[in-house]
């Protein structure tokens, strides 16, 4: 057990509370919560054989001998830790005091740090398979944090995994009326409940946020674990059609369908809704210009006209696996009508509607997922293209990528503008 100097008591002995061992939670920690949450600054030496790192929540600083037991910060999994302080940040005032400490409500710490501490022992019931017991906790922790949307977001899905349905749908309404920006997509998780209409598109924070999060592990992800095939088989389809003056590679993500059309483009930019996306398509050294878009926002809105970036100059413009987080294809459709010259080309993917069960009815051609993703009819796609002006050259239905160990059908398009 490690000694820790308190600065201010005696000295104590004390084991960190968040811990797990072979999947079952243990409460190193045997003392009252105004018992821990009582004092001020803590050296801890730790052995760093058994120290993963630190995770900051509010102004309290947590040791964790294992990363299932709270989720660490990027800086904290690569840094060597072995002193580490606890500190309260009030001096000789109780720890639950914080909850008078101004906060935003979309953060994910509550601001409270016995109400953090009750969030990670939920997170522990929940990996131990007790949902039920990891809601009930986490309610325990909102009384504490009532404006914490990102603590109502995660209470809605314990009830989910609990199968507590209308209690759910309180939760996630509570984090969207807290959530204006949307970053946590309550929105979404409210429709497939059939509590809320589906949008037409998910909120332009929820995406941003999800992808800036899947950014460093995004291509050993899809590419080494779900059989990722999208890039390959729509530069199939483009191919014949090359060279091309200008592509723009929209959604272009990491890069990957850049590296497949890049060799055939004299200039190739790409736009991307996240930052960290657009840093990782960066390092590939493919493309002459890269910036931030929401194609879900129409003209200059989007990120994608300026001064310098004018409309009708593209030859080819691409969208691989991204009409699936937009729902609605009439403002992406519209945008890439307003980027391409005469007879330009139009190359992009979607998820197949008809491979899923009752997907070929849904209405108004499209179908929001358990993944959170959409998926598109194809008469519903053809349709919006002839609007835009497009005529479909040709169309490849297959296998794009596995997801929860099935396989997920897609359509690759190739469409003209027609002048």
């Amino acid at each position: 057990m490690p000694e820790i100097k308190d600065e201010i008591a005696d000295p104590v002995k004390y084991v960190p509370w968040a811990h797990v061992e072979d999947g079952h939670h243990k409460a190193d920690d045997q003392r009252h919560d105004d018992q821990f949450d009582d004092g001020a600054a803590r050296t801890v030496a730790e052995n760093p054989a058994h120290l993963v790192g630190h995770a900051v929540f509010s102004s309290m600083v947590y040791v964790v001998r294992d990363r299932s037991a709270v989720r660490l910060p990027q800086a904290a999994r690569s840094r060597p830790a072995i002193e580490l302080v606890f500190f309260c940040g009030f001096g000789q005032k109780r720890a639950s005091s914080c909850a008078s400490k101004p906060m935003t409500p979309i953060q994910f710490s509550s601001g409270d740090v016995i109400a953090d501490r009750r969030a990670d022992y939920a997170r522990m019931l929940l990996e131990a398979g007790d949902a039920a017991a990891a809601a009930d906790l986490m309610a325990q922790a909102l009384d504490l944090a009532p404006v914490w949307a990102a603590g109502w977001f995660q209470l809605g899905e314990f009830y989910e995994k609990a199968e507590m349905t209308e209690d759910a749908v309180e939760a996630y309404r509570r984090a969207a009326d807290l959530d204006e920006p949307g970053i946590f997509g309550a929105p979404l998780k409210l429709a497939l409940l059939g509590a809320a209409p589906t949008p037409e598109s998910p909120p332009s924070a929820y995406v941003e946020g999800l992808f800036d999060d899947y950014a460093d592990r995004f291509e050993a992800s899809l590419i080494e674990k779900l059989n990722y095939s999208v890039p390959q088989k729509l530069f199939r389809l483009v191919g014949p059609h090359a060279p091309f003056t200008l592509t723009v590679d929209l959604g272009c993500g990491t890069g990957l369908f850049g590296l497949e059309v890049a060799p055939a483009s004299g200039c190739l930019e790409g736009f991307d809704l996240s930052a960290n996306m657009l840093s990782k398509a960066g390092e590939k050294g493919i493309y002459h210009h890269l910036g931030q878009a929401d194609l879900s926002e129409p003209g200059e809105g989007s990120g994608l006209f300026s001064a310098d970036l004018k409309k009708h100059r593209a030859d080819l413009v691409s969208a691989a696996d991204v009409m699936m987080y937009l729902g609605s294809l009439d403002t992406p459709f519209s945008l890439a009508r307003d980027l391409l010259k005469p007879n330009g080309l139009f190359a992009f993917s979607v998820e197949d509607a008809a491979t899923l069960e009752n997907g070929g009815d849904a209405e108004p051609g499209f179908c929001l997922q358990p993944s959170l993703r959409y998926a598109h009819q194809e008469a519903y796609v053809r349709d919006r293209l002839a609007e835009a002006g497009f005529e479909v050259l040709d169309l490849m239905k297959t296998d794009i990528r596995m997801d929860a160990g099935k396989t997920v059908f897609g359509i690759l398009f190739l469409a003209r503008l027609c002048v």
